[in-house]
C-alpha cells in the first residue's frame, strides 16, 4: 500500500466563547476532539455527519485556514499544523478546495477565465498567454464551452459555477482536494454529473479527495472509505461497501436509514429508524458516549463511560455495543 498523502493525528480544535462557568473555568467549544485519519494518493475519504458534527472545521484545519489547538496534520510527511504563513505558501499549491456554494466562493467581479487563472497569477506561474491557455484547457476539461471564459459567475448556472470552481482547484495541479459539501446545493441530476466528473479527474490525475457530506448516499459512489463524525469525534471508519452493508455504530445506521432508495419498491419495504432529538451542544457534550442521548440501544455503561475507537486498520467503531463485528484490537489511529 502507498504511504499516506494526508495524515491527520489526534486533531483538536477548541473555541473560547469568552464566558466562564460559576467555578471560574472558561467555556469552550470542542468542535473537533481527537480526530485521526489518513488518505492515500488517489483515494477518497468521505467524512459524513450532521450539521454541527465538526466536518467543516476539520476541513479548515486540514487546509490550515485555522491553526489547531493540538494534534498534527501531515501532508507528504511534513507537519503543516504549526507552519507560519511563509512556509504554508508552497504547501498550499499541493492542496486546494471546492466549497459548497460556488457563487459565494467565486469573485463576482471577475470573468471566468481570470478566476481559473488567478492561482497561477498569485504564484507567478507562466506568462499571461500561458495562464490563459491553461484556463481554457481546464474549462474544456470540466465540460464548459469556450465562451464561458468571458462570462461572469452570475451569468452561468450553479452546476456550471461548480465546474469552474473545480477547474480553479485543478490549475495548480494539486495532490489533495478538499471537497466541502460540493454538490449539496445542486439538483440531484447535476449532483450525479459533478460526482462522475470528480471520479474521472481522480482517475486521470491520481488526486486524493477529502469529501465532506451530511448524506451518506452522496459519497457512496465516490468514496473508497467513509469516516462518520458525531459531535467532534469519529465514531466509525472503514471501507465504504462494508459500512453500507453492515454499519457497526447506531449513528451510522441512523444516517443510512435517513437516505432514500432510488427504487420505490425497495423503499416501500424499508424500515426507517428515526433519530431522536438534535445533536447536543459541543459546549456541554454528554458524559460517557456522546451519542447516548439519542441512541436506540443505550445502556447504563454508555452514560458513564466513553467508548474507545476499537478495531483494526481497515475498520473501527467507537461503541460499547457495535451492531456489526469488528476486530477487538483497540486503535487510536485508523488508516
Amino acid at each position: 500500500m502507498p504511504e499516506a498523502l494526508l495524515d491527520v493525528s489526534d486533531l483538536v480544535m477548541k473555541f473560547d466563547l469568552g464566558r466562564v462557568r460559576p467555578d471560574g473555568t472558561p467555556i469552550e467549544i470542542s468542535a473537533v476532539d481527537g480526530v485521526s485519519f489518513q488518505i492515500r494518493p488517489g483515494e477518497t475519504l468521505g467524512l459524513v455527519g450532521e450539521s454541527g458534527s465538526g466536518k467543516s472545521t476539520t476541513a479548515s484545519l486540514v487546509l490550515r485556514m485555522q491553526k489547531p489547538t493540538s494534534g498534527a496534520v501531515r501532508l507528504d510527511g511534513t507537519d503543516i499544523s504549526t507552519m507560519g504563513d511563509r512556509q504554508l505558501r508552497d504547501v498550499r499549491r499541493k492542496m486546494q478546495a471546492v466549497f459548497q456554494n460556488p457563487y459565494a466562493s467565486l469573485n463576482p467581479r471577475m470573468r471566468i477565465g481570470d478566476l481559473i487563472a488567478e492561482p497561477l497569477n498569485v504564484f507567478g506561474i507562466g506568462t499571461r498567454a500561458e495562464r490563459a491557455k491553461a484556463a481554457a484547457d481546464l474549462l474544456h476539461r470540466v465540460g464548459l464551452a469556450p465562451d464561458a471564459l468571458t462570462r461572469y459567475p452570475h451569468q452561468i448556472s450553479g452546476g456550471q459555477r461548480q465546474r469552474v470552481a473545480m477547474a480553479r482547484a485543478l490549475v495548480l495541479n494539486p495532490s489533495l482536494i478538499v471537497l466541502d459539501e460540493p454538490v449539496s446545493a445542486l439538483d440531484v441530476s447535476i449532483q450525479a454529473q459533478i460526482t462522475r466528473l470528480l471520479a474521472d479527474l481522480q482517475a486521470e490525475r491520481g488526486l486524493a479527495y477529502l469529501f465532506i457530506a451530511h448524506n451518506l448516499a452522496v459519497v457512496a459512489g465516490l468514496a473508497h472509505r467513509v469516516a462518520v463524525m458525531y459531535l467532534g469525534q469519529i465514531v466509525e471508519i472503514g471501507d465504504t461497501e462494508q459500512i453500507y452493508r453492515a454499519p457497526a455504530h447506531p449513528y451510522t445506521q441512523a444516517l443510512l436509514d435517513a437516505t432514500l432508495d432510488p427504487d420505490p419498491r425497495v423503499e416501500r419495504q424499508r424500515k426507517h429508524q428515526a433519530l431522536r432529538g438534535d445533536i447536543p451542544t459541543p459546549a456541554n457534550p454528554p458524559s460517557g458516549c456522546r451519542f447516548h442521548t439519542r441512541c436506540p440501544i443505550v445502556q447504563d455503561i454508555c452514560r458513564r463511560t466513553a467508548p474507545i475507537l476499537a478495531g483494526g486498520p481497515d475498520r473501527a467503531v467507537k461503541c460499547h455495543f457495535p451492531l456489526a463485528p469488528v476486530s477487538a484490537n483497540p486503535t487510536k489511529k485508523v488508516s
